[in-house]
């Protein structure tokens, strides 16, 4: 809650906390960038075009929030998502899941096909 008084201040915010921590309700705050991780060169870009920043890291940086597993699958070729998210459906899962795709179309494309 650091990023609201700032705000109203009229300060930009430049944030980082873990994943699974509620950011995406900080969307809706104008003049702010939430994310999950915050590399010197994501913050150095952002702070050229940012005002006044105030830069607010949560929690431990690059890690997920207590509670949240992470695991990474390679799968080869992005036509290999669909095949291991197909496997995990079929070997059961506890939602939520996140998946990362290379671009919007492909997600939508793999939304479709499933």
């Amino acid at each position: 809650m650091q990023a609201v008084p700032a705000i109203l201040g009229d300060r930009d915010v430049l944030a980082s906390a873990p994943t699974g921590s509620g950011k995406t309700a900080a969307y809706m705050l104008p003049r702010a960038m939430f994310s999950a991780t915050v590399h010197a060169g994501v913050e150095e870009a952002a702070s050229s075009v940012l005002r006044d920043a105030l830069v607010i890291s949560v929690g431990r940086s690059m890690a997920a929030a207590a509670g949240v597993t992470q695991k990474l699958v390679f799968v080869g070729r992005e036509e290999g998502k669909l095949v291991e998210l197909r496997q995990m459906a079929s070997s059961g899962f506890d939602p939520p899941v996140l998946v990362f795709f290379k671009t919007r179309e492909r997600a939508d494309d793999a939304f479709y096909e499933s």
